[in-house]
């Protein structure tokens, strides 16, 4: 079809079968290796590089308290690579700014486990050039994620809405590199608060308004319908699928 190919029912149950089948092949070789105990199964978590570090490392704890002995693998890939991984079964969960689901059929499910406001900061040095919010930003280099991105969306509409015409210094889907240029005084960058809450409490960063102005940044988790082989990566994927939210 227009879409791709499908399998027929016939064809998703020899698939399910062998998901199951080559899993416990992996678990027999494993076994069977003189000397070695068996592999600790791993959770496969692909996390886009939209996402900051810190809500990665929240998610692998969470993973690593609800699956016991179960080793975590980390994959920062785009949100194309990731949805590409997930339809191929070479992921478990995927974290996006982007509900995959949408586009990838009825095998597949989605949750909403963040939906933050997001804020402009800078530098004390850079702060005092932003003379009058929002129209100070008008003097200053804007630290900005790429404009494929819906967060940029978002603020691309705010700042016309401002009528201010922005000097856009860098872009960057990576949260964690528009917060070191923001500390080294490279501009002013628009970031989830609780990514930089430590550098607010010290003095490093200083947000440039008080209330949120409309700007938002939403996350969610992605995987496969399918029920999981090993208990343990069940166990994960329920716990997360079921609950989990980010500290805001």
């Amino acid at each position: 079809g227009r879409h791709g190919a499908t399998p027929t029912e016939d064809g998703q149950l020899a698939f399910e079968y062998c998901d199951k089948i080559f899993t416990q092949a992996e678990e027999l070789v494993a076994s069977l290796k003189e000397g070695s105990p068996a592999a600790a199964p791993s959770f496969r978590l692909g996390v886009s590089q939209t996402i900051s570090w810190r809500k990665t490392v929240e998610l692998v704890h969470r993973a690593r308290a609800a699956g016991g002995n179960v080793f975590v693998r980390v994959y920062n890939r785009s949100s194309e690579e990731l949805q590409d991984w997930l339809e191929r079964c070479m992921l478990d969960l995927v974290v996006s700014d982007i509900d995959l689901s949408v586009r990838m059929g009825k095998n597949y499910k989605s949750r909403l486990v963040a939906d933050t406001s997001l804020y402009f900061v800078a530098s004390p040095a850079v702060k005092r050039r932003v003379r009058g919010f929002p129209g100070g930003l008008a003097r200053v280099p804007l630290l900005m994620c790429s404009a494929s991105n819906p967060v940029r969306k978002g603020a691309d509409h705010f700042l016309r809405r401002s009528g201010v015409i922005p000097d856009i210094h860098a872009e960057s889907e990576t949260p964690d590199l528009i917060r070191i240029l923001a500390l080294q005084g490279d501009g002013v960058g628009l970031v989830d608060p609780a990514a930089v809450d430590l550098d607010i409490k010290q003095g490093r960063l200083v947000k440039l308004h008080r209330n949120p102005i409309g700007i938002r940044e939403n996350i969610w988790f992605i995987c496969d319908r399918r029920e999981k082989a090993r208990p343990e990566l069940r166990a994960i994927l329920d716990v997360l699928m079921a609950d989990f939210k980010f500290k805001v």
